[in-house]
């Protein structure tokens, strides 16, 4: 494994944007309680009349600065380091959002350091970026190449429908990419 980039996605895979969404609507919306997340796009899930209410939840100041981690995450990339992978984060960005390239990069900082700020690609289409594997949540992940990489399914309830592809949890990592 010595070498392999492993390129690891951020929101729904190391920041719980889920839970995250969920805390920041109710304390906006605390009478307009939501149901579980079954579409990639959360604004999929719900009628055109909540749209501008979510886009003010995930385009708020501070939203993606305050996204909670995902349990196990850190000691799983740590433990990938350690076993000589080269770790790098590969997300991409809310143009609505003023914020969003700001907070994560200081969200990035706050939860792995600094070194890793400086191992993060922000990008519109990951489908341009070298690698050898990406772990991403993202059910399909489409672009204008053809990816380098081999797409590992982050596991969550909104693409279990997806059974072409390994799926992966920090608790399974091993056994998905040795």
């Amino acid at each position: 494994p010595y070498g392999m980039i492993i390129l690891v996605d951020i929101d729904g895979v190391l920041a719980d944007f889920g839970k995250g969404f969920h805390k920041a609507w109710e304390k906006k919306y605390p009478s307009a309680p939501l149901k579980e997340r079954k579409s990639f796009y959360i604004a999929d899930d719900f009628s055109q009349a909540l749209n501008k209410k979510i886009k003010r939840v995930y385009c708020a100041k501070n939203f993606f600065l305050s996204l909670p981690l995902i349990r196990g995450c850190k000691k799983a990339l740590k433990d990938m380091a350690a076993s000589g992978y080269d770790v790098r984060f590969c997300t991409s960005f809310v143009s609505q959002n003023k914020y969003c390239l700001y907070e994560k990069q200081l969200w990035i900082e706050r939860h792995f350091g600094r070194a890793y700020v400086r191992k993060t690609i922000f990008t519109k289409d990951k489908t341009f970026i070298k690698g050898d594997i990406l772990i991403d949540d993202r059910p399909e992940i489409i672009g204008a190449r053809t990816p380098e990489w081999q797409h590992i399914i982050f596991a969550a309830p909104y693409n279990r429908h997806i059974k072409n592809k390994k799926r992966i949890t920090w608790k399974t990592w091993k056994s998905c990419i040795y």
